[in-house]
């Protein structure tokens, strides 16, 4: 019953539900009944459950067929599969297998004589092209599901359960876990599930570990909900300048992955490259309410204790299962709708009789703008960020990668990605804490290739058609040396200097305005020399300076715009800009310029000249 209907965990509270549980059973069912159950939950590893499965799988054999050794070969598997695998751990597992057939022998179930032929038989394991059966997670869940719908499986009494199940894709996921997981040099619990966008409904659902759905620590999984929380508040689209520089949030100082810092970045790009500062600032800047309410609402689940600033990293309590990160991502597939995610489709009696059906009722918890908008820096991710081992693949792919540090090396290695009909979440974690996976298993590594390895079988007949852009996003061209220079935004048909930027933006959007004075002219400054004033300033790119005095042009010297002296103390000052022989920009004013020498024998004249 604890290995059916509990956990693992080691309480009083778990050990009470079991003998509870247990009594339950033994009214409903004979001793043979209850064997005969067992029997057919029995984990052997490799996914493998069941007498039955297991002679198939290890002997390529039906169960009446083998002999006593070859039943003790398995037999000594149950105690600790990795331990006692015949494939992985052949000495170990015939030294169980032989004490095995020396209690059987003790207790009279083999004579003397069947003992000693038994010890002397060879065994051939005849796995064929054997690959781990990792599909169990996905009954399990059903299961679970059933039983929180309110159903429970009686005697006699008979329910179909249809679910959203896919072989194709479920295949898919088994053959690419298995081909990434043999031979890590770290022992490690994987998995990976995929969900239809359109009908959430999970479609595959592939581990190498016996329990339940694991929660996990999801790292920089969370960030891509913080952006699209900012891009929804109307603070931030894709191209916003932001600087990435160390940064103290009160006692929080966040640092980058390997301590490197990039200066002046845009959203698209600290996104795609999980820089952590961003994230930070941003999350700061929104609040953290905000964010937590989208994520939520996302169906990633959180407790009070996370409503700090370490969200924006994914350092979270309790973690998260893979289910839950996949139905969030699956809203930002859906452009910010949520809808929960489902093993089960539908259930009847066993005449035909509906007894439930799935219910769609879609949450709207983020704009279609900020949700494709979001899709956008995701797709980056793919195309030359922490997710590019899946830029080989020809059609749009959103994804992002995460990876949680651990003493000398990481905990878990997440990567999440979309099409416009699947979603799917893979994870690598560490089985203990005294054993972490090595630093180079990074989420744009080893899941990052399982997903690809994934979606390569997904779609070997067809292709994914692309993101749909919704109406209310509009691309519009900026100036990029007023973004390069000022780290503003502003469209070119307020300002045109430099080389043209397309970006994407909601049209409810604000860009940003300048003060044309301090774009053009910022450190304006006068200077005064022995022969004259000097006139200097930031110079742009692109930009031709000149400079008039009462109407008579200036020359220009290392020291600034040469004014000449003049017999009035005030004159009139143009400055002009220019970019490629075209006005963009005239300034006018009064500055104090030197005088000159005034030599005349007019003695009124020379007075002046003193005063």
């Amino acid at each position: 019953m604890k290995n059916t209907h509990l956990t693992n965990e080691k309480s009083i509270e778990r050990k009470l539900k079991e003998a509870k549980i247990a009594i339950e059973l033994e009214k409903q069912y004979t001793k043979d009944e209850i064997l005969e159950m067992y029997l057919n939950v029995l984990y052997f590893g490799k996914g493998i459950y069941g007498i039955k499965n297991a002679c198939t799988a290890y002997l390529n054999k039906s169960t009446d067929e083998i002999n006593p050794r070859e039943a003790a070969t398995l037999a000594a598997i149950i105690a600790n599969p990795s331990r006692y695998s015949p494939i992985e751990k052949w000495d170990a597992n015939q030294g169980r297998a032989e004490m095995i057939l020396g209690l059987m022998k003790q207790e009279g179930y083999l004579s003397e004589e069947e003992y000693d032929r038994a010890i002397d038989m060879d065994i051939v394991l005849d796995c064929g092209d054997f690959h781990n059966n990792y599909s169990h997670i996905y009954l399990n869940s059903t299961l679970s599901e059933l039983k929180s719908l309110g159903f429970t499986t009686q005697k006699n009494h008979k329910i179909n359960v249809y679910t959203y199940h896919d072989p194709k894709a479920q295949s898919a996921a088994e053959t690419a876990i298995d081909r990434y997981t043999t031979g890590l040099p770290t022992p490690s619990s994987n998995e990976i599930i995929i969900a239809d966008n359109t009908l959430s409904g999970i479609v595959a659902y592939a581990s190498n570990f016996d329990n339940k759905p694991l929660k996990r620590q999801p790292g920089s999984l969370l960030k891509p909900f913080i952006y699209a929380t900012a891009i929804q508040d109307g603070t931030l689209i894709p191209a916003s300048p932001i600087y990435d520089a160390p940064t103290s949030f009160g006692n929080y100082k966040p640092t980058n992955y390997n301590d490197t810092n990039y200066g002046w970045i845009d959203a698209k790009y600290a996104l795609s490259h999980s820089l952590n500062i961003p994230a930070v600032s941003i999350l700061n800047e929104i609040g953290i309410e905000k964010a937590t309410n989208t994520l939520i609402r996302a169906g990633i689940s959180l407790s009070e204790k996370d409503k700090n600033l370490a969200l924006a990293l994914g350092g979270t309590t309790y973690g998260s299962t893979t289910t839950e990160i996949c139905e969030g991502y699956t809203s930002l597939a859906n452009n910010g709708a949520h809808n929960t995610l489902s093993f089960i489709r539908k259930i009847t009696d066993k005449s035909g009789k509906l007894l439930f059906r799935r219910e769609y009722e879609k949450d709207r918890i983020l704009s279609a703008e900020a949700a494709y908008l979001t899709t956008t820096m995701l797709m980056e991710c793919k195309n030359s960020g922490t997710a590019k081992q899946l830029s080989q693949l020809p059609y749009e792919i959103a994804a992002k990668t995460g990876t949680v540090a651990a003493g000398s090396g990481n905990s878990d290695a997440w990567c999440a990605a979309y099409t416009t009909q699947h979603t799917l979440v893979c994870r690598f974690s560490s089985r203990s804490k005294d054993n972490p996976l090595p630093n180079t298993l990074t989420g744009g590594n080893l899941p990052t290739k399982v997903v690809r390895s994934t979606l390569k079988s997904l779609y070997s007949d067809h292709t994914p058609s692309p993101f749909f852009k919704p109406m209310n996003v509009r691309s519009i061209e900026i100036d990029s040396i007023i973004k390069t220079e000022m780290h503003k935004l502003v469209p070119r048909s307020e300002h045109s200097i430099g080389a043209t930027e397309a970006v994407l933006a909601p049209r409810t959007y604000r860009f940003d305005a300048i003060d044309p004075d301090a774009f053009f002219f910022a450190d304006l400054s006068t200077t005064q020399g022995k022969n004259g004033t000097y006139i200097r300033y930031k110079k742009l790119k692109n930009v031709e300076y000149s400079a008039y005095l009462n109407g008579k042009e200036c020359p220009y010297t290392e020291s600034g715009f040469y004014l000449e002296p003049q017999f009035f103390p005030l004159a009139k000052l143009e400055l002009i800009c220019k970019n490629a022989g075209k006005t963009v920009y005239r300034k006018t004013k009064i500055v104090r310029v030197g005088q000159s020498l005034i030599t005349s024998v007019d003695p009124i004249a020379a007075s002046i000249n003193a005063s």
